[in-house]
């Protein structure tokens, strides 16, 4: 079973063609796509992060007014073995920094504590579906 076209070519390289499978891993482009952009998801993610502390609003910025609000996220089976520990870092830097970002993570899985207790202010939607958000 083969999970990218470029290990596919290098088996077929090496004269392996027969008996090749796709094994099929990652995030369902036909369910997470850009024709399924939620503005009110994006609201709900933002206001997750404003009552967290994550992002401070500015003086006369309209709650409607999040188009400019950078979001950051991951979709993953939250295991340690996928470096989790970099997009936790990514996160605190932004937050030294003082970025205006919103955090949310789909996905569930045996680190998801882990990661809870280290980003406090990223809004965890387990394990969901597009039109589920809401």
């Amino acid at each position: 079973m083969i999970h990218t076209q470029v290990v596919n070519s290098e088996l077929r390289r090496h004269g392996i063609v027969t008996d090749i499978l796709k094994w099929s891993r990652g995030v369902n482009s036909t369910d997470f796509n850009p024709s399924k952009r939620s503005i009110e998801l994006r609201r709900r993610i933002i206001e997750h992060s404003l009552e967290n502390s994550h992002r401070v609003a500015r003086a006369g910025e309209s709650e409607d007014d999040t188009s400019d609000v950078v979001l950051v996220f991951l979709v993953c089976r939250l295991v340690l073995e996928k470096d989790l520990e970099t997009f936790a870092r990514t996160i605190h830097e932004l937050e030294r920094r003082g970025v205006e970002f919103a955090s949310f993570i789909v996905g569930d899985g045996p680190a998801r504590a882990y990661l809870e207790e280290q980003l406090p202010h990223t809004l965890f939607l387990g394990v969901e579906r597009c039109n589920e958000f809401l």
